[in-house]
């Protein structure tokens, strides 16, 4: 929602993203959410990272699907 439809460089922003996150020890938020409907957990601004590992997924709309996990 931040960056709108990025084509092959969504995995590479979302490794990016993940990176971020552990390194600052918290989730970025999610753009334009005020209040988390139906009890979700999507929140406004970032919250504490819980654990040590992350898992990046990138899907293409050729078939090209990969997944990553950083520690």
């Amino acid at each position: 929602a931040a960056c709108g439809e990025t084509l092959g460089a969504g995995g590479a922003i979302g490794a990016a993203a993940a990176i971020a996150a552990l390194q600052r020890g918290e989730v970025p938020p999610t753009v334009g959410v005020g209040e988390s409907p139906s009890g979700l957990l999507l929140r406004g601004e970032p919250q504490p990272l819980i654990g040590h590992n992350v898992l990046v997924t990138a899907f293409g709309c050729e078939g090209n699907n990969a997944a990553l996990v950083l520690r």
